[in-house]
């Protein structure tokens, strides 16, 4: 099956948004940005255009806010798109049709967008992340978007035919837009259709369409309705306030006014004050409509657009109102009900329950276990909230054959927090080979953690290559020099031990080579205390130590001090002058000098100086721990003990 042909297009500003998007659709669909072979230099930007859009089976535009675009209306800031998208948007309409373009806008901003009030919904993505995770950011909006395009497939066009000689023509089906243009609009339209039209004329200045497209509503079936008839005008006169032609309301509230229960008069009334900054007006007008409202499709809708008005009212007391409003409306059929669930799940998050607006969303994804954009967001919440198995489940759910780079990148996440390493460097992997750079900086970080260093370098400096590649590579080629940093420095400190080390072993090699040094027997002065060491008649020493010490315990009924008594028995064998054996400690609570560790056994080995004074050495615990006792002239009271 052909893959459908994609135009992206964006602001100049907004190029790397569009080149995203563009990555992520790459594999199931021929994306192209509108910087990519679009506009020739012998045609005119507008022919240009036309002409990658009649090859084009959808467009996507992204409309992000500018920093400096800003417009005042009534008094009011707002964010603004730049024209060319706004036009791009229409041409792109008018060509290929309202269900096959798509607009990507970023979250929880107040754009003056005419889409919005026109009746498009854009998919919206996270602001926020895009710096730091940008594909996680734009993935489910590119997944909802792709699987939208799945279901339409490719335009219907003429096949094409075989040239010989002279390039063979053949005859192009008119599209959408000329058939607006050179045709009269048609009554079997139903009203959406006629207001939509409409406002696509008016967006492309065509006055002679919409004219046109007035007169016919009027001789439709439509006009044979007052209601129909008020609730036309006031979304014709809506548009004109979105295309800027009027800044009038009055149409659009007398006619709210004139039909108190029609929910959807109501909520465009809501939608062209809400164009004015927040409004308590409209909130009211909203939770009326949600009263008034019939149809579950139009009430997710007014409750979506309420949750966005940040009025004075508090959000907790909103929230119920939105809940008793939403539950008494009917809800017959499956995509009724999906509609109910989607606005409970919104409502839950309004009114901060956060985890019970995730286990609604599990019972939406039950009931649509197809779509998988809501099930990557649900896994990406949890993975958020380090609800790690969830998050697992979800990622898993998703057909490995449809999982995006990002998707088995945090996968691979989820996997190494539930320290499943091999099945986290295979998700890494597979998220690597589909582009994802952050899964290049994942697998970066694994190798450096495992000391390949040279892998981790070749990983992150392929992914670094690549074009808008995630800042975690950047990370990782900084993780990977400080970690070579930390071993050099290692390697210097151990260099040095190793060499102090040497040296003491040296010494007591030589001196393990001497057999004429003097006899040990006698008073020995150590951190314990004396030590007296005798001569075993075989060639080596033994001595013991007792004394007693305060020692602190603690219980439930507080702090007591104790005595208790410690005894370290010492046992070594000489060679040379050069001593080895064991020192031996019994009792107390606390490490000792020379042993360390408590009630254990140690190696020792020494060597005996030159004049016999002292014994020099280390004792092998958990590391090589110095011994230097001196000789000592103990007092005659103590040179009689036994």
């Amino acid at each position: 099956m052909a893959k459908p042909n994609v135009f992206i297009g964006s602001s100049v500003e907004q190029k790397k948004i569009a080149e995203l998007v563009q990555s992520l659709l790459d594999y199931d669909v021929n994306p192209i940005v509108w910087t990519q072979d679009t506009f020739e230099p012998t045609q005119y930007p507008l022919e240009s255009l036309e002409e990658r859009l009649k090859r084009a089976d959808f467009a996507i535009l992204v409309c992000a806010p500018e920093v400096e675009d800003r417009t005042i209306i009534r008094g009011t800031e707002f964010n603004a798109v730049r024209d060319n998208i706004v036009f791009e948007l229409g041409l792109a309409i008018g060509r290929l049709g309202r269900d096959r373009t798509f607009l990507i806008a970023p979250r929880d901003i107040d754009l003056h967008l005419p889409s919005d009030l026109s009746g498009i919904q854009p998919e919206t993505y996270n602001a926020s992340m895009l710096a730091t995770d940008p594909e996680a950011a734009l993935g489910p909006a590119c997944g909802k978007i792709k699987r939208a395009m799945s279901k339409k497939g490719v335009l219907s066009r003429p096949e094409a035919t075989e040239a010989t000689g002279e390039e063979a023509t053949t005859e192009v089906e008119p599209s959408k837009a000329d058939e607006l243009e050179n045709f009269p609009p048609t009554t079997d339209w139903d009203a959406e259709e006629f207001r939509w039209k409409y406002w696509f004329a008016l967006l492309t200045n065509n006055d002679t369409l919409a004219a046109h497209v007035a007169e016919r509503f009027f001789q439709s079936k439509f006009a044979e309705s007052v209601e129909e008839v008020a609730l036309w005008e006031s979304s014709k006169q809506y548009a004109e306030v979105t295309a800027g032609t009027s800044r009038d309301l009055v149409i659009i509230r007398a006619n709210s006014e004139k039909f108190p229960t029609n929910a959807a008069l109501k909520e465009i009334l809501a939608r062209a004050l809400l164009r004015y900054g927040p409004s308590d007006e409209a909130d009211n007008l909203l939770l009326e409509a949600l009263s008034d409202a019939k149809d579950m499709k139009l009430a997710s809708v007014i409750v979506g657009r309420a949750v966005k008005n940040g009025s004075s009212e508090d959000s907790k007391t909103k929230a119920q109102s939105l809940l008793r409003g939403l539950t008494a409306i009917p809800r017959n059929g499956h995509v009724a009900e999906l509609a109910y669930i989607q606005a409970l799940e919104t409502i839950a998050q309004y009114g901060g329950f956060p985890e019970i607006a995730k286990s609604i969303s599990e019972v939406a994804v039950a009931k649509q276990p197809e779509d998988l954009n809501a099930r990557f967001r649900l896994a990406y919440e949890y993975s958020e909230a380090n609800q790690n198995q969830l998050a697992m489940l979800h990622y898993e759910a998703i057909p490995a054959s449809e999982r995006s780079g990002v998707a088995w990148n945090n996968l691979g996440v989820a996997y190494s927090r539930l320290h499943m390493k091999g099945m986290s460097v295979a998700a890494y992997q597979e998220g690597s080979q589909r582009g994802e750079t952050l899964s290049d900086g994942n697998l970066a970080h694994v190798m450096i953690a495992a000391g390949f260093f040279v892998e981790a370098k070749l990983q992150a400096e392929t992914a670094i290559a690549k074009e808008d590649h995630d800042q975690s590579v950047v990370a990782a080629l900084s993780a990977l020099q400080a970690a070579k940093a930390e071993e050099a420095s290692s390697l210097s400190g151990a260099a040095t031990i190793g060499q102090t080390r040497q040296k003491l072993r040296k010494s007591i090699g030589y001196s393990a080579t001497t057999f004429d040094g003097p006899d040990l027997a006698g008073d020995w002065l150590t951190v314990d205390g004396p030590l007296r060491l005798k001569d075993d008649g075989k060639g080596g020493y033994f001595g013991t130590i007792e004394f007693t010490k305060d020692v602190v315990r603690k219980s439930l009924l507080g702090e007591s001090k104790v005595k208790e008594t410690v005894k370290v028995t010492v046992d070594l064998r000489r060679f040379g002058s050069a001593l080895e054996g064991v020192i031996k400690r019994e009792g107390g609570d606390t490490p000792n000098a020379l042993l360390g560790l408590i009630g254990s056994e140690r190696r020792v080995l020494l060597s005996i100086s030159e004049d016999g004074q002292a014994l020099r050495g280390f004792q092998f615990d958990l590391d090589e721990t110095p011994i230097h006792w001196n000789r000592a002239v103990l007092p005659k009271e103590l040179q009689h003990q036994k």
